[in-house]
């Protein structure tokens, strides 16, 4: 990762909860995007934190290697698509 500093995780648990902030509206689920969680827990990508960066991104981790852009470019897809199908979350205002 060149230059800058970064408050990002690679656990998989921040990670997915990071992910929930950036849908708040969304009823995200990890088992939706297995290839992307699977990269995160391999530390090939992490999540940023949108409590300090916006807009939340997702970056090179520290076992990044451009030899991953194809796996990387399959779990981004996967993870648009499980974004698209998710429900949305209930307003319990409205219920």
């Amino acid at each position: 990762m060149a230059g800058g500093f970064y408050f990002a995780t690679c656990n998989t648990s921040s990670a997915f909860r990071f992910l929930q902030q950036m849908y708040p509206k969304k009823a995200l689920r990890s088992e939706s995007f297995p290839k992307l969680m699977d990269l995160i827990k391999r530390d090939i990508v992490r999540v940023e934190d949108p409590n300090f960066h916006q807009p939340c991104q997702i970056i090179g981790g520290d076992n990044y290697k451009e030899e991953y852009k194809q796996e990387i470019d399959a779990a981004i897809a996967e993870f648009k698509t499980a974004i698209a199908d998710a429900p949305e979350k209930e307003d319990p205002d409205n219920a």
